[in-house]
């Protein structure tokens, strides 16, 4: 009875460092300076950190091939849904 309560049903179980969960389907890694991107185990994109125009394609790509939502790219890499907006469609 004396026994602590904890919101986490198994606290002592979590993802890798560097390790980003993006939905059921995309996670991102990060590690030595690279990121990889996976939609269900298979590379979408690979490139270096400090690459902002290769991870603002990956963060697009993800949007607009419908692996995920713009609010869960943003949320997986902490930024704004805005910055992970795709292009328009032709009018």
């Amino acid at each position: 009875m004396g026994a602590a309560k904890t919101d986490d049903l198994f606290p002592e179980v979590h993802n890798p460092e560097g390790t980003q969960i993006v939905n059921e389907r995309c996670m991102i890694k990060t590690q030595d300076g690279r990121r990889v991107v996976l939609v269900s185990g298979i590379v979408l994109a690979s490139y270096a950190v400090t690459d902002r125009m290769a991870e603002a394609y990956a963060m697009v790509s993800l949007v607009e091939q419908g692996w995920a939502s713009q609010h869960q790219v943003a949320n997986a890499l902490g930024c704004s849904t805005r910055t992970v907006r795709p292009r328009s469609a032709p009018v």
